[in-house]
Protein backbone atom coordinates (compact mmCIF):
# COMPACT_ATOMS: atom_id res chain seq x y z
CA UNK A 1 0.00 0.00 0.00
CA UNK A 2 1.29 3.27 -0.55
CA UNK A 3 1.86 5.68 2.42
CA UNK A 4 -0.76 8.61 3.20
CA UNK A 5 1.41 11.22 1.68
CA UNK A 6 1.09 15.52 2.55
CA UNK A 7 -1.43 15.94 -0.19
CA UNK A 8 -3.62 17.45 2.78
CA UNK A 9 -1.16 20.29 4.25
CA UNK A 10 -0.72 21.17 0.47
CA UNK A 11 2.32 18.73 -0.30
CA UNK A 12 2.96 17.94 -3.83
CA UNK A 13 5.10 15.13 -3.40
CA UNK A 14 3.44 12.11 -2.92
CA UNK A 15 4.90 8.71 -2.34
CA UNK A 16 3.29 5.54 -4.25
CA UNK A 17 3.59 1.92 -4.59
CA UNK A 18 6.57 2.82 -7.14
CA UNK A 19 8.21 5.94 -5.79
CA UNK A 20 7.57 9.44 -5.28
CA UNK A 21 5.83 11.46 -7.63
CA UNK A 22 5.68 15.24 -7.47
CA UNK A 23 2.57 17.19 -8.61
CA UNK A 24 2.04 20.80 -9.69
CA UNK A 25 0.05 23.11 -7.65
CA UNK A 26 -2.81 24.82 -10.13
CA UNK A 27 -4.39 27.29 -7.34
CA UNK A 28 -7.76 25.64 -6.54
CA UNK A 29 -6.75 22.42 -7.53
CA UNK A 30 -3.20 20.51 -6.87
CA UNK A 31 -2.59 17.88 -10.10
CA UNK A 32 -0.66 15.01 -10.66
CA UNK A 33 -0.14 14.13 -14.13
CA UNK A 34 1.10 11.18 -16.71
CA UNK A 35 2.58 8.62 -13.66
CA UNK A 36 3.07 5.35 -15.03
CA UNK A 37 0.77 2.58 -13.96
CA UNK A 38 2.39 0.10 -16.22
CA UNK A 39 5.97 -1.10 -18.05
CA UNK A 40 5.77 0.34 -21.67
CA UNK A 41 3.65 -2.25 -23.78
CA UNK A 42 6.44 -2.90 -26.09
CA UNK A 43 8.32 -4.90 -27.38
CA UNK A 44 7.23 -8.56 -25.82
CA UNK A 45 4.48 -6.67 -23.90
CA UNK A 46 2.76 -5.08 -27.14
CA UNK A 47 -0.66 -6.84 -27.82
CA UNK A 48 -0.43 -8.62 -24.49
CA UNK A 49 -1.71 -7.55 -21.40
CA UNK A 50 -0.05 -5.00 -19.23
CA UNK A 51 2.46 -5.26 -16.18
CA UNK A 52 2.53 -3.45 -13.41
CA UNK A 53 5.29 -0.51 -13.32
CA UNK A 54 8.63 -0.71 -11.92
CA UNK A 55 9.72 0.78 -8.94
CA UNK A 56 11.57 3.78 -9.22
CA UNK A 57 14.30 5.52 -7.17
CA UNK A 58 14.16 8.94 -8.34
CA UNK A 59 10.96 11.41 -7.63
CA UNK A 60 9.09 11.28 -10.95
CA UNK A 61 8.05 15.13 -11.86
CA UNK A 62 4.46 14.59 -12.87
CA UNK A 63 4.09 17.98 -13.72
CA UNK A 64 3.02 17.37 -17.97
CA UNK A 65 0.15 14.91 -19.93
CA UNK A 66 1.76 11.66 -20.66
CA UNK A 67 1.59 10.89 -24.53
CA UNK A 68 -1.37 10.00 -26.20
CA UNK A 69 -1.77 5.94 -27.65
CA UNK A 70 -0.79 5.67 -30.95
CA UNK A 71 -3.99 6.56 -33.12
CA UNK A 72 -4.97 8.32 -36.49
CA UNK A 73 -5.74 11.90 -37.21
CA UNK A 74 -8.50 13.12 -35.64
CA UNK A 75 -9.68 16.40 -34.12
CA UNK A 76 -10.02 17.38 -30.87
CA UNK A 77 -13.60 18.22 -31.02
CA UNK A 78 -14.17 14.49 -31.77
CA UNK A 79 -11.91 12.84 -29.23
CA UNK A 80 -8.93 12.92 -30.94
CA UNK A 81 -5.49 14.14 -30.71
CA UNK A 82 -5.40 16.17 -33.82
CA UNK A 83 -2.54 15.73 -36.13
CA UNK A 84 0.09 16.64 -33.59
CA UNK A 85 1.80 13.02 -34.32
CA UNK A 86 2.87 12.98 -30.60
CA UNK A 87 1.77 9.81 -29.49
CA UNK A 88 3.66 6.93 -28.39
CA UNK A 89 3.32 3.17 -27.65
CA UNK A 90 4.60 4.13 -24.12
CA UNK A 91 1.50 5.34 -23.13
CA UNK A 92 0.48 4.10 -20.03
CA UNK A 93 0.17 6.92 -17.51
CA UNK A 94 -2.07 7.98 -15.17
CA UNK A 95 -3.45 11.25 -13.77
CA UNK A 96 -4.78 13.14 -10.56
CA UNK A 97 -6.52 15.89 -9.97
CA UNK A 98 -7.90 17.19 -6.25
CA UNK A 99 -9.06 20.38 -4.55
CA UNK A 100 -6.38 22.13 -2.70
CA UNK A 101 -7.18 22.14 1.23
CA UNK A 102 -9.78 19.60 0.78
CA UNK A 103 -10.38 17.25 4.12
CA UNK A 104 -10.01 13.78 2.94
CA UNK A 105 -10.89 11.16 2.00
CA UNK A 106 -12.95 12.22 -0.80
CA UNK A 107 -15.02 10.53 -3.53
CA UNK A 108 -12.73 9.44 -6.47
CA UNK A 109 -13.96 9.46 -9.90
CA UNK A 110 -11.97 7.99 -12.62
CA UNK A 111 -12.96 8.84 -16.37
CA UNK A 112 -12.28 6.42 -19.47
CA UNK A 113 -12.80 8.37 -22.15
CA UNK A 114 -13.98 7.90 -25.44
CA UNK A 115 -13.23 7.47 -29.12
CA UNK A 116 -14.85 4.24 -30.81
CA UNK A 117 -11.85 2.33 -29.22
CA UNK A 118 -9.60 4.12 -31.98
CA UNK A 119 -9.26 6.94 -30.80
CA UNK A 120 -8.44 9.11 -27.65
CA UNK A 121 -6.50 10.63 -24.62
CA UNK A 122 -6.85 11.99 -21.00
CA UNK A 123 -5.25 15.03 -21.85
CA UNK A 124 -8.40 15.92 -23.37
CA UNK A 125 -10.50 16.03 -20.20
CA UNK A 126 -9.27 18.65 -18.09
CA UNK A 127 -11.53 18.31 -15.41
CA UNK A 128 -10.52 20.87 -12.87
CA UNK A 129 -13.62 22.58 -12.73
CA UNK A 130 -15.54 19.42 -11.74
CA UNK A 131 -13.04 18.39 -9.37
CA UNK A 132 -13.45 22.24 -7.52
CA UNK A 133 -17.11 21.96 -7.87
CA UNK A 134 -18.08 19.09 -6.29
CA UNK A 135 -15.15 17.84 -4.06
CA UNK A 136 -14.01 15.16 -5.58
CA UNK A 137 -10.90 13.44 -6.69
CA UNK A 138 -10.41 12.98 -10.06
CA UNK A 139 -8.17 10.24 -12.26
CA UNK A 140 -8.27 9.50 -15.70
CA UNK A 141 -5.67 7.43 -17.44
CA UNK A 142 -4.86 6.61 -21.31
CA UNK A 143 -5.01 3.34 -22.38
CA UNK A 144 -4.25 1.48 -25.48
CA UNK A 145 -6.56 2.00 -28.48
CA UNK A 146 -7.17 0.57 -32.05
CA UNK A 147 -5.39 -2.58 -32.92
CA UNK A 148 -2.87 -2.28 -29.94
CA UNK A 149 -5.63 -2.46 -27.81
CA UNK A 150 -9.16 -3.53 -29.22
CA UNK A 151 -8.13 -5.31 -32.30
CA UNK A 152 -8.50 -9.31 -31.31
CA UNK A 153 -5.60 -10.93 -32.28
CA UNK A 154 -5.30 -13.65 -30.38
CA UNK A 155 -5.93 -16.20 -33.28
CA UNK A 156 -2.93 -15.28 -34.91
CA UNK A 157 -0.61 -16.12 -31.46
CA UNK A 158 1.93 -18.67 -32.48
CA UNK A 159 5.28 -20.18 -30.72
CA UNK A 160 6.72 -17.08 -31.52
CA UNK A 161 4.17 -14.81 -30.16
CA UNK A 162 1.07 -14.87 -27.87
CA UNK A 163 -1.46 -11.77 -28.56
CA UNK A 164 -3.95 -11.19 -25.52
CA UNK A 165 -7.67 -10.77 -25.72
CA UNK A 166 -9.35 -7.56 -24.33
CA UNK A 167 -5.71 -6.02 -23.97
CA UNK A 168 -7.36 -2.03 -23.53
CA UNK A 169 -9.36 -3.47 -21.30
CA UNK A 170 -7.10 -4.39 -18.88
CA UNK A 171 -5.09 -1.50 -19.27
CA UNK A 172 -8.09 -0.10 -17.57
CA UNK A 173 -8.08 -2.67 -14.75
CA UNK A 174 -4.54 -2.41 -14.03
CA UNK A 175 -4.98 1.58 -13.66
CA UNK A 176 -8.26 0.54 -11.55
CA UNK A 177 -5.20 -1.92 -9.80
CA UNK A 178 -3.03 1.28 -9.40
CA UNK A 179 -6.19 3.53 -7.94
CA UNK A 180 -7.10 1.06 -4.79
CA UNK A 181 -3.23 0.93 -4.19
CA UNK A 182 -2.48 4.43 -4.00
CA UNK A 183 -5.44 7.13 -4.10
CA UNK A 184 -5.24 7.43 -0.56
CA UNK A 185 -1.83 8.96 -0.37
CA UNK A 186 -3.58 11.65 -2.51
CA UNK A 187 -6.36 12.27 -0.40
CA UNK A 188 -9.02 9.74 -1.80
CA UNK A 189 -11.29 7.14 -0.63
CA UNK A 190 -10.24 3.60 -2.17
CA UNK A 191 -13.27 2.11 -1.06
CA UNK A 192 -15.20 4.90 -2.89
CA UNK A 193 -14.62 4.51 -6.29
CA UNK A 194 -16.61 5.52 -9.40
CA UNK A 195 -16.03 4.57 -12.41
CA UNK A 196 -17.35 7.25 -15.37
CA UNK A 197 -17.02 7.69 -19.35
CA UNK A 198 -18.48 8.32 -22.62
CA UNK A 199 -19.22 6.24 -25.75
CA UNK A 200 -16.27 3.65 -26.00
CA UNK A 201 -15.45 4.60 -22.16
CA UNK A 202 -19.34 3.93 -21.36
CA UNK A 203 -19.06 1.01 -22.72
CA UNK A 204 -15.90 -0.25 -21.05
CA UNK A 205 -17.72 1.10 -17.76
CA UNK A 206 -20.20 -1.79 -18.75
CA UNK A 207 -17.84 -4.07 -19.78
CA UNK A 208 -15.90 -3.81 -16.54
CA UNK A 209 -18.80 -4.02 -15.05
CA UNK A 210 -19.47 -7.92 -16.90
CA UNK A 211 -15.90 -8.79 -15.68
CA UNK A 212 -14.17 -11.18 -12.59
CA UNK A 213 -11.09 -9.67 -12.94
CA UNK A 214 -12.43 -5.79 -12.28
CA UNK A 215 -14.20 -7.17 -9.52
CA UNK A 216 -14.54 -4.96 -6.23
CA UNK A 217 -12.29 -2.25 -7.70
CA UNK A 218 -15.37 0.39 -8.02
CA UNK A 219 -18.09 0.95 -6.39
CA UNK A 220 -20.38 2.96 -8.43
CA UNK A 221 -20.77 3.26 -12.06
CA UNK A 222 -22.04 5.83 -14.99
CA UNK A 223 -22.54 5.22 -18.08
CA UNK A 224 -23.02 8.04 -20.75
CA UNK A 225 -24.11 6.84 -23.84
CA UNK A 226 -23.38 3.27 -23.72
CA UNK A 227 -23.33 0.51 -26.75
CA UNK A 228 -24.16 -2.12 -24.17
CA UNK A 229 -25.05 -4.85 -26.66
CA UNK A 230 -22.42 -4.54 -28.93
CA UNK A 231 -19.00 -6.88 -28.77
CA UNK A 232 -17.84 -9.32 -30.86
CA UNK A 233 -16.88 -13.11 -30.27
CA UNK A 234 -13.74 -14.08 -30.61
CA UNK A 235 -14.59 -16.97 -33.39
CA UNK A 236 -16.67 -13.97 -35.22
CA UNK A 237 -13.13 -11.73 -35.24
CA UNK A 238 -10.61 -14.26 -36.56
CA UNK A 239 -11.52 -12.95 -40.01
CA UNK A 240 -10.55 -9.34 -39.09
CA UNK A 241 -7.16 -9.91 -37.55
CA UNK A 242 -6.17 -11.97 -40.79
CA UNK A 243 -7.34 -9.04 -42.75
CA UNK A 244 -5.50 -6.89 -40.48
CA UNK A 245 -2.00 -8.40 -40.86
CA UNK A 246 -2.61 -8.97 -44.63
CA UNK A 247 -2.95 -5.36 -44.44
CA UNK A 248 0.20 -4.55 -42.84
CA UNK A 249 1.52 -7.39 -45.35
CA UNK A 250 1.70 -10.03 -43.42
CA UNK A 251 1.87 -13.97 -45.64
CA UNK A 252 -0.73 -16.48 -44.06
CA UNK A 253 1.14 -18.03 -41.39
CA UNK A 254 3.69 -15.65 -40.61
CA UNK A 255 1.19 -12.69 -39.29
CA UNK A 256 2.82 -13.49 -35.79
CA UNK A 257 5.99 -12.28 -36.62
CA UNK A 258 5.33 -9.45 -38.80
CA UNK A 259 2.94 -8.05 -35.74
CA UNK A 260 5.47 -7.82 -33.63
CA UNK A 261 8.23 -6.74 -36.00
CA UNK A 262 6.57 -4.00 -37.88
CA UNK A 263 7.27 -0.57 -36.43
CA UNK A 264 4.07 1.67 -34.50
CA UNK A 265 4.13 3.86 -37.58
CA UNK A 266 3.37 0.41 -39.77
CA UNK A 267 0.87 -0.50 -37.85
CA UNK A 268 -0.87 2.82 -37.91
CA UNK A 269 -0.89 2.70 -41.30
CA UNK A 270 -1.97 -0.08 -41.63
CA UNK A 271 -5.17 0.47 -39.04
CA UNK A 272 -6.15 3.28 -41.41
CA UNK A 273 -5.99 1.63 -44.27
CA UNK A 274 -8.52 -1.52 -42.40
CA UNK A 275 -10.88 1.06 -40.78
CA UNK A 276 -11.27 2.64 -44.35
CA UNK A 277 -12.12 -0.48 -45.95
CA UNK A 278 -14.33 -1.77 -43.42
CA UNK A 279 -16.06 1.27 -43.26
CA UNK A 280 -16.39 1.16 -47.23
CA UNK A 281 -17.15 -2.68 -47.51
CA UNK A 282 -19.35 -3.13 -43.96
CA UNK A 283 -20.76 0.19 -42.87
CA UNK A 284 -21.41 0.09 -39.14
CA UNK A 285 -19.25 -3.00 -38.56
CA UNK A 286 -16.81 -2.26 -35.57
CA UNK A 287 -13.59 -4.49 -35.57
CA UNK A 288 -12.56 -2.49 -32.38
CA UNK A 289 -13.76 -3.15 -29.36
CA UNK A 290 -14.55 -5.51 -25.91
CA UNK A 291 -14.43 -9.59 -27.07
CA UNK A 292 -15.97 -11.97 -25.91
CA UNK A 293 -13.51 -14.40 -24.95
CA UNK A 294 -15.94 -16.58 -22.96
CA UNK A 295 -12.33 -16.11 -20.09
CA UNK A 296 -12.36 -12.37 -19.32
CA UNK A 297 -15.63 -11.85 -20.92
CA UNK A 298 -18.32 -14.05 -21.73
CA UNK A 299 -21.34 -11.76 -23.35
CA UNK A 300 -21.86 -8.37 -24.25
CA UNK A 301 -22.42 -6.02 -21.71
CA UNK A 302 -26.16 -6.29 -21.98
CA UNK A 303 -26.54 -10.10 -21.86
CA UNK A 304 -24.71 -10.04 -18.79
CA UNK A 305 -26.63 -7.81 -17.06
CA UNK A 306 -29.86 -9.52 -18.28
CA UNK A 307 -28.27 -12.78 -16.77
CA UNK A 308 -28.12 -10.44 -13.79
CA UNK A 309 -24.13 -11.49 -14.14
CA UNK A 310 -22.94 -8.28 -13.60
CA UNK A 311 -21.51 -5.95 -10.35
CA UNK A 312 -24.26 -4.82 -8.53
CA UNK A 313 -23.31 -1.84 -8.31
CA UNK A 314 -24.88 1.68 -8.21
CA UNK A 315 -25.55 2.94 -11.84
CA UNK A 316 -26.09 6.00 -13.73
CA UNK A 317 -26.95 6.00 -17.04
CA UNK A 318 -28.57 7.87 -20.45
CA UNK A 319 -28.00 8.67 -23.18
CA UNK A 320 -28.45 11.96 -25.78
CA UNK A 321 -31.40 12.97 -27.63
CA UNK A 322 -30.55 12.34 -30.99
CA UNK A 323 -27.44 10.23 -30.71
CA UNK A 324 -26.50 9.32 -34.28
CA UNK A 325 -26.59 12.84 -35.51
CA UNK A 326 -22.88 13.35 -35.17
CA UNK A 327 -22.12 10.31 -36.86
CA UNK A 328 -24.01 11.20 -39.90
CA UNK A 329 -22.30 14.33 -39.97
CA UNK A 330 -19.46 12.64 -39.86
CA UNK A 331 -20.18 10.17 -42.62
CA UNK A 332 -20.90 13.17 -44.78
CA UNK A 333 -17.61 14.93 -44.50
CA UNK A 334 -15.48 11.62 -44.53
CA UNK A 335 -17.83 9.37 -47.28
CA UNK A 336 -17.35 6.51 -44.42
CA UNK A 337 -20.18 5.48 -42.06
CA UNK A 338 -19.00 4.71 -38.19
CA UNK A 339 -21.86 3.35 -37.43
CA UNK A 340 -24.87 2.45 -39.63
CA UNK A 341 -26.38 6.16 -39.90
CA UNK A 342 -27.91 6.49 -43.40
CA UNK A 343 -30.97 5.96 -44.78
CA UNK A 344 -29.78 2.60 -47.35
CA UNK A 345 -26.82 1.26 -44.31
CA UNK A 346 -29.92 1.61 -41.90
CA UNK A 347 -31.92 -0.48 -43.82
CA UNK A 348 -29.28 -3.00 -44.71
CA UNK A 349 -29.02 -3.70 -41.13
CA UNK A 350 -32.55 -4.27 -40.51
CA UNK A 351 -33.52 -7.66 -41.51
CA UNK A 352 -37.02 -8.59 -42.31
CA UNK A 353 -38.86 -6.34 -44.41
CA UNK A 354 -42.35 -6.45 -42.32
CA UNK A 355 -40.32 -6.13 -39.43
CA UNK A 356 -38.27 -3.23 -40.74
CA UNK A 357 -41.51 -1.52 -41.87
CA UNK A 358 -43.48 -1.54 -38.79
CA UNK A 359 -40.20 -0.39 -36.86
CA UNK A 360 -39.60 2.82 -39.21
CA UNK A 361 -43.42 3.77 -39.48
CA UNK A 362 -42.61 4.69 -35.22
CA UNK A 363 -39.81 7.12 -36.74
CA UNK A 364 -42.45 10.21 -38.77
CA UNK A 365 -40.41 11.91 -41.48
CA UNK A 366 -37.85 8.73 -42.19
CA UNK A 367 -36.18 8.56 -44.38
CA UNK A 368 -34.82 12.36 -43.98
CA UNK A 369 -31.36 12.46 -43.02
CA UNK A 370 -31.66 13.54 -39.16
CA UNK A 371 -34.65 11.12 -39.03
CA UNK A 372 -32.33 7.92 -39.86
CA UNK A 373 -29.80 9.01 -37.94
CA UNK A 374 -31.87 8.97 -35.47
CA UNK A 375 -32.58 5.49 -35.82
CA UNK A 376 -29.07 4.81 -35.88
CA UNK A 377 -28.53 6.23 -33.30
CA UNK A 378 -31.84 4.79 -31.18
CA UNK A 379 -30.44 1.08 -32.46
CA UNK A 380 -26.62 1.26 -31.47
CA UNK A 381 -27.11 3.72 -27.87
CA UNK A 382 -30.47 4.16 -26.71
CA UNK A 383 -32.83 1.41 -27.07
CA UNK A 384 -30.06 -0.99 -25.72
CA UNK A 385 -29.61 1.10 -22.62
CA UNK A 386 -33.28 1.07 -21.99
CA UNK A 387 -32.86 -2.43 -21.97
CA UNK A 388 -29.72 -2.73 -20.12
CA UNK A 389 -31.18 -0.31 -17.18
CA UNK A 390 -34.29 -1.77 -16.67
CA UNK A 391 -32.53 -5.29 -15.67
CA UNK A 392 -30.18 -3.79 -13.46
CA UNK A 393 -32.69 -1.91 -12.11
CA UNK A 394 -33.80 -5.50 -10.54
CA UNK A 395 -30.85 -5.62 -8.78
CA UNK A 396 -29.38 -2.25 -7.62
CA UNK A 397 -29.93 1.34 -7.27
CA UNK A 398 -30.58 2.47 -11.07
CA UNK A 399 -30.59 6.25 -12.61
CA UNK A 400 -31.70 7.03 -15.86
CA UNK A 401 -31.18 10.52 -17.42
CA UNK A 402 -31.95 11.50 -21.74
CA UNK A 403 -29.70 14.47 -22.49
CA UNK A 404 -31.88 16.95 -24.61
CA UNK A 405 -29.70 20.51 -23.81
CA UNK A 406 -28.63 22.93 -26.75
CA UNK A 407 -25.82 24.85 -25.66
CA UNK A 408 -25.92 28.85 -26.84
CA UNK A 409 -22.33 28.21 -27.65
CA UNK A 410 -22.12 26.84 -30.82
CA UNK A 411 -18.73 25.11 -29.54
CA UNK A 412 -20.74 22.99 -27.71
CA UNK A 413 -24.34 23.39 -29.42
CA UNK A 414 -24.00 23.42 -33.23
CA UNK A 415 -25.66 20.31 -33.28
CA UNK A 416 -28.06 19.86 -30.73
CA UNK A 417 -28.04 17.26 -28.11
CA UNK A 418 -26.23 14.80 -30.35
CA UNK A 419 -23.51 12.64 -29.26
CA UNK A 420 -20.90 13.26 -26.44
CA UNK A 421 -22.18 16.85 -26.15
CA UNK A 422 -23.27 16.02 -22.87
CA UNK A 423 -19.33 16.15 -21.72
CA UNK A 424 -18.49 19.93 -21.85
CA UNK A 425 -21.52 20.74 -19.55
CA UNK A 426 -20.43 17.81 -17.26
CA UNK A 427 -16.64 18.57 -17.02
CA UNK A 428 -17.83 22.48 -16.78
CA UNK A 429 -16.63 23.89 -19.51
CA UNK A 430 -19.79 25.20 -20.94
CA UNK A 431 -19.84 28.03 -18.05
CA UNK A 432 -15.94 28.46 -17.73
CA UNK A 433 -14.56 32.05 -17.20
CA UNK A 434 -12.63 33.89 -20.53
CA UNK A 435 -8.94 32.23 -20.35
CA UNK A 436 -7.00 33.49 -23.20
CA UNK A 437 -8.27 32.68 -26.62
CA UNK A 438 -11.26 30.77 -25.14
CA UNK A 439 -14.84 33.17 -24.56
CA UNK A 440 -16.71 32.91 -21.31
CA UNK A 441 -19.43 30.33 -21.22
CA UNK A 442 -23.50 32.41 -21.53
CA UNK A 443 -24.93 32.07 -17.73
CA UNK A 444 -27.38 29.41 -19.17
CA UNK A 445 -24.85 27.42 -19.80
CA UNK A 446 -23.01 27.84 -16.75
CA UNK A 447 -26.36 27.43 -14.71
CA UNK A 448 -27.11 23.98 -16.74
CA UNK A 449 -23.34 22.76 -16.12
CA UNK A 450 -23.59 23.38 -12.32
CA UNK A 451 -26.61 20.98 -12.30
CA UNK A 452 -24.89 18.64 -13.87
CA UNK A 453 -21.85 18.52 -12.06
CA UNK A 454 -23.65 18.43 -9.05
CA UNK A 455 -25.71 15.37 -9.91
CA UNK A 456 -22.80 13.41 -10.96
CA UNK A 457 -20.66 14.31 -8.26
CA UNK A 458 -23.60 13.86 -5.83
CA UNK A 459 -23.87 10.29 -7.13
CA UNK A 460 -19.72 9.97 -6.31
CA UNK A 461 -20.63 10.82 -2.91
CA UNK A 462 -23.75 9.45 -1.92
CA UNK A 463 -24.82 6.79 -4.39
CA UNK A 464 -27.58 8.97 -5.86
CA UNK A 465 -27.71 11.91 -8.03
CA UNK A 466 -30.35 13.42 -6.25
CA UNK A 467 -33.20 12.95 -3.49
CA UNK A 468 -35.68 9.93 -4.91
CA UNK A 469 -38.60 13.03 -4.93
CA UNK A 470 -36.85 14.79 -7.41
CA UNK A 471 -35.23 11.49 -9.11
CA UNK A 472 -36.63 8.91 -9.02
CA UNK A 473 -34.79 5.29 -9.45
CA UNK A 474 -35.52 3.54 -12.36
CA UNK A 475 -37.50 0.74 -12.96
CA UNK A 476 -38.93 -1.64 -15.54
CA UNK A 477 -42.68 -1.15 -14.56
CA UNK A 478 -42.95 3.30 -15.03
CA UNK A 479 -39.35 3.73 -16.26
CA UNK A 480 -38.66 7.28 -14.93
CA UNK A 481 -36.40 9.29 -16.88
CA UNK A 482 -34.65 12.55 -16.34
CA UNK A 483 -34.46 14.98 -18.58
CA UNK A 484 -31.20 16.70 -19.06
CA UNK A 485 -32.82 20.22 -20.13
CA UNK A 486 -32.35 23.82 -18.80
CA UNK A 487 -35.29 22.61 -16.80
CA UNK A 488 -34.49 19.53 -15.24
CA UNK A 489 -37.79 17.45 -15.15
CA UNK A 490 -39.23 13.42 -14.69
CA UNK A 491 -40.36 11.76 -17.43
CA UNK A 492 -41.83 8.02 -17.45
CA UNK A 493 -40.85 5.38 -20.15
CA UNK A 494 -40.16 8.50 -22.61
CA UNK A 495 -40.31 7.92 -26.37
CA UNK A 496 -42.47 5.15 -25.58
CA UNK A 497 -43.69 4.49 -28.92
CA UNK A 498 -40.35 3.98 -30.43
CA UNK A 499 -39.58 1.67 -27.38
CA UNK A 500 -41.66 -0.53 -28.38
CA UNK A 501 -41.33 -0.48 -31.44
CA UNK A 502 -37.70 -1.87 -31.27
CA UNK A 503 -38.96 -4.25 -28.90
CA UNK A 504 -40.69 -6.01 -30.92
CA UNK A 505 -38.76 -6.03 -34.05
CA UNK A 506 -36.17 -7.72 -31.89
CA UNK A 507 -38.91 -10.12 -30.43
CA UNK A 508 -39.67 -10.99 -34.41
CA UNK A 509 -36.29 -10.86 -35.38
CA UNK A 510 -34.95 -13.26 -32.64
CA UNK A 511 -38.23 -15.55 -33.37
CA UNK A 512 -36.96 -15.62 -36.97
CA UNK A 513 -33.60 -16.93 -36.05
CA UNK A 514 -34.53 -19.67 -34.22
Amino acid sequence: MARDGDSESGQLDITTTEGVVRGVDQGATLAWYGIPYAQPPMGELRFRRPAAAAPRDETFLATSWGAPPVQPPMPQPFGGIGDAGDWSEDCLTINVVRPAGAIGPLPVMVWIYGGAFTIGASRNYDARRLVEHGDVVFVSMNYRVGAFGFLDLSSLSSDEAVFDTNVGLYDQILALSWVRDNIAAFGGDPDNVTIFGESAGAMSVMALMSMLDAAGLFHKAIAQSPAPAQANRTSELAHWASDFAATLGAAPGDEAAVLKAASADEILAAMVAFSQRVAQEDAGAMPFGPCVDDVSLFGSPMATIVDGQQAKVPLLIGTNDNEGLLFMFGAQMSGSETLAVLPETVERVLVGDAARKELLDAYPGYPDGPVAARVGGDRLFWYPSTVAAGAHSSVASTWVYLFEYTSDDRRFGALGPTHGQEIPHMMGWSGAPATGRQPAGTARDAEFAGAMMTAWTRFAHDGSPADDSAWPRYDAAHRPTMILDEIFRVVDDPHRDRRLAWERYYSVRDAGDE
